[in-house]
């Protein structure tokens, strides 16, 4: 065996290195009950720094190449978020769920004003001189949306 072989072979043993798949730690993805072929990454508190937009430790971004840049999705906490409103507006119409842990969950815009997006999406520190009694915003989950476009079948 090549050495070459054995580099294929290794990356083939840790999930494909971005290869899409129907399922990847416990994440899959189903249209109508059809499973669809994805490419997942866990990303991370630690390796993203002040750029983290979570309140958890880890997420996983779900790219659908099927859909290209409609097919961009997330997963916080064992719920299920579209990275756009075109995404979930791909959802609702095709009947597109994340599955998680073999639960079925239509994926949802991130919103403060929803109970799970509250609760695990991180606030901004105000700037100075700020009420401390009003809400001032919430980080960018622009990185997010970032790293989904740059994931191969992602892109526009």
């Amino acid at each position: 065996m090549t050495r070459w072989m054995l580099v294929a072979a290794a990356f083939a043993a840790l999930g494909g290195c971005g290869e899409a798949q129907t399922e990847s730690d416990g994440i899959g993805v189903r249209v109508d009950g059809a499973k669809m072929r994805i490419v997942t990454e866990r990303i991370t508190r630690e390796a993203w720094g002040e750029k983290w937009p979570f309140t958890v430790d880890e997420a996983t971004l779900i790219c659908v190449p099927r859909f290209r840049d409609l097919g961009v999705y997330f997963e916080v906490d064992g719920r299920a978020f579209a990275a756009t409103g075109a995404a979930a507006s791909v959802a609702r119409q095709h009947g597109l769920d994340v599955i998680v842990d073999d639960k079925a969950l239509r994926p949802v815009l991130l919103d403060v004003d929803d109970r799970d997006g509250s609760r695990l999406w991180a606030k901004s520190p105000a700037p100075d001189g700020w009420p401390e009694d009003e809400e001032w915003a919430r980080v960018s989950i622009g990185p997010v949306i970032t790293a989904l476009f740059q994931i191969d079948g992602c892109r526009a």
